[in-house]
Formats: structure tokens, C-alpha cells, sequence
């Protein structure tokens, strides 16, 4: 009980600062858009007439799109701060969303994947900046916290385009609400606060080579990122074509994954003040990988939530804490380090899926997350090979 309390306080203390509640807003609307096309992804599969390969190859737009941009995302917010950045690329993630609603075309798809990746992209990196930047401002420990409102938005996308994907809702028509939802929720909660967001400018640093350290903490965070993505963008076939689950229930696997992430991020800023990196990367690897493993092998659509919710509980705390030691990092500045773990690790959620959709076409469903259970071991070996230190 003295936990749940803890926890509770936390949350509390996160939303009652107007800074740190604008990044979690932030974080909440770049999942919610995101769950809402990738849950109808059967049905966009259908309309244009493609198999899982073609998906694969159209996803590849997404992470181009990102990596493209991200030189020019880290010098606007240098220029003119993340929380500014952070606004802009929100608003033009509600558009390429709504513009993958849009796709009658093959073509017309790949080119708003690449938008998305874009808009998506420049969001990663400035919102996980701003928190970044808050915290050096005040000396709290917010990432984690701001991680939990990403999966809790993914959690009500999930559910939310479930609804819409049962009701067979016309998916322009269901994009259109969310994009214009989002836009107006941005615009009248999070602009005033976000306008003067950013890092002291004696905190910057010449560019540098990153610490051994980090480059092995960025590996880890483009490996989660990409069990994440294959999580997030294969789940709903899994459970179409797999689990042979109806419209209404496509999105449980990932809301449940994401319920469960959220609630272990609420807790986790506690967790990374007791924890060393170490500790948490060995353990939490080892149990997605069992998680993994066993959902690749469910016939039951229950027993595959319940594992897939599971998983969310051990995927939650590693990806913040990377975050917090690319902030902290002593050879580069903050924006630099937030910089790299973004772009690798969006590079991950975002390459894995097409990669994976190649192996759903020549294979199956069961193999991509019997894939991703494989891959995991690499987190698990560079875990291993950390030296032990002193949680921060």
C-alpha cells in the first residue's frame, strides 16, 4: 500500500507542474496517433489490395522520413528550443496521419509513411528533450513518467480504434476525428507552456564522440525500440490472422501490453533511483524474452493478452533509462545525447517492422515475435557486459 501511494504522488506531482504535464500531453497524443492507424493496418492492407511484404517495404518511408530529418529537428531546437519544436511537430504528425487515411494508392501510402516518419521523428526527439530539460531545470527524475503517458495514450488508441475498426467506421472518417482531436488538445493545453522550454545554454557542448557507455546504451534502446514497433505494428494481424480475433478486438493485445507499460512507468522514476542500468537491463530482458517466446506460440486470444500485458510490465523502464543517461552523458550536451538515443532508437521502432514484414510474408505472424523474443538477446548480452555501478 505504501508503494501504491508512492506511485500515486508521483503521477500527482508529474501533472500538477505545468511543464512536466504539458511533455506527458505530448507523449499521450504522439501514441494515440500512432495506435490508431497502425491498429487499422488490416484494413488498409485490404483496401489496397497489398500482402504483408508490400506493408514491410511501404513502413521502410517511416524511418528514412525520421532519420532525413533529424539533423534538422537538433538544429531547430537549438535555435528555438524543444518545447517550441515539440508543438510544431505535433501538429504536423496529426496531418501525415490523417493523410495515411487518405492512401488509395500504394504510392500515396509510402509517401505519408514518410511524412510520418518526418513529423514523428522531430517529436521523439524534441519531447524527449523537453523532459530532459525540465528535469535539469528542477532536479527531478520525470522521464519514466513522461514514457507512462506515451504507453497510457497507447493503451486508449488501442482501444479507441478497436471500436472504430468493429463499427466498420470508414477509416478517412476515423483519422480526420483523431488527427483534428489531437490538434485542438495540443493547441489548448500544451502551447502557452511549451513555448519557452529549453536546455541552459551552459549546458551545451562542443559535438564529441559519444562515452563507450552510451554507445552500448544506444544499442539497447534501438534493439526495445524495435521490439516495441514489431509489437505495436504487427500485434493487431497477429490477432486478425493468427488468433482469427473480429475487428473489435485487434487492439486488446497492444492496449493491454500498453496498460501494464504504463502503470510500470508511473513507478518506474522510482525504480531507476534504486536500480542501476545494469540490473534493470538483465532482468527485464531475460522475462520479455520468456514473454515473447510464449506469445509466439498462443492459440487463445485471452492467453495471448494476458502474456503480451505481461511483457509491458518488463519492456516499461528500460527505454527511459537511456533516455536519462543520453541526457547525462559527460562527452556530449543534452541535445546532442537525447539526439542520438532518439534517432537510433525510432531507427529501431521504426526499421523493425518492415524488416519484419518480410519475414511475416515468407513465414508467418508466429515467427516475427519468435523473431523479436531472439533478438532481445542481444539487450540481455550487453547487459551482462555493463560494469556494475551505483544507481543515480
Amino acid at each position: 500500500m505504501r508503494n501504491i501511494n508512492k506511485v500515486w504522488l508521483q503521477i500527482v506531482d508529474f501533472v500538477t507542474s505545468p511543464e512536466s504535464r504539458v511533455t506527458g500531453i505530448l507523449f499521450g497524443l504522439n501514441s494515440i496517433l500512432f495506435m490508431n492507424w497502425t491498429v487499422r493496418l488490416p484494413d488498409i492492407k485490404q483496401a489496397l489490395a497489398i500482402n504483408d511484404g508490400q506493408i514491410g517495404l511501404a513502413l521502410l518511408a517511416t524511418p528514412i522520413g525520421a532519420i532525413l530529418f533529424s539533423p534538422i529537428c537538433n538544429n531547430l531546437s537549438r535555435k528555438y528550443g524543444v518545447g517550441k519544436v515539440s508543438f510544431w511537430s505535433m501538429i504536423a504528425m496529426c496531418v501525415a496521419t490523417f493523410l495515411i487515411g487518405l492512401s488509395t494508392t500504394y504510392l500515396f501510402f509510402i509517401i505519408s509513411l514518410g511524412l510520418l516518419g518526418m513529423s514523428s521523428g522531430s517529436l521523439d526527439i524534441s519531447m524527449n528533450g523537453a523532459v530532459t530539460a525540465i528535469e535539469e531545470k528542477t532536479g527531478k527524475v520525470l522521464m519514466s513518467r513522461a514514457h507512462g503517458f506515451w504507453s497510457f495514450g497507447a493503451m486508449i488508441g488501442s482501444l479507441v480504434a478497436s471500436v472504430f475498426a468493429g463499427l466498420q467506421i470508414d477509416i478517412v472518417f476515423h483519422l480526420l476525428i483523431i488527427a483534428v482531436l489531437c490538434i485542438l488538445i495540443a493547441r489548448l493545453t500544451t502551447y502557452s507552456i511549451l513555448q519557452p522550454i529549453s536546455f541552459h545554454s551552459e549546458t551545451k557542448k562542443k559535438l564529441t564522440l559519444p562515452s563507450t557507455r552510451l554507445v552500448l546504451m544506444i544499442i539497447v534502446i534501438f534493439m526495445m525500440f524495435l521490439v516495441e514497433g514489431g509489437i505495436a505494428e504487427w500485434n493487431a494481424l497477429f490477432y486478425d490472422e493468427i488468433l482469427n480475433a473480429p475487428g473489435y478486438l485487434w487492439g486488446v493485445g497492444f492496449g493491454g501490453y500498453a496498460f501494464f507499460m504504463a502503470i510500470a512507468r508511473f513507478s518506474g522514476d522510482m525504480v531507476l533511483e534504486r536500480w542501476s542500468s545494469r540490473q534493470i537491463i538483465i532482468i527485464c530482458s531475460t522475462l520479455i524474452i520468456i514473454c515473447l517466446t510464449i506469445f509466439s506460440f498462443a492459440t487463445n486470444v485471452w492467453i495471448a493478452t494476458v502474456i503480451m500485458s505481461v511483457c509491458g510490465i518488463f519492456t516499461a523502464v528500460m527505454v527511459p533509462c537511456v533516455f536519462r543517461e543520453a541526457g547525462r552523458d559527460k562527452k556530449v550536451s543534452p541535445e546532442a545525447g537525447i539526439a542520438m538515443a532518439s534517432v537510433f532508437g525510432y531507427s529501431g521502432f521504426l526499421i523493425g517492422p518492415p524488416a519484419l514484414g518480410f519475414i511475416a510474408h515468407t513465414y508467418d505472424l508466429r515467427t516475427v515475435f519468435l523473431v523479436l523474443a531472439l533478438s532481445t538477446f542481444i539487450v540481455l548480452g550487453i547487459g551482462l557486459s555493463l560494469k556494475h555501478e551505483r544507481p543515480s
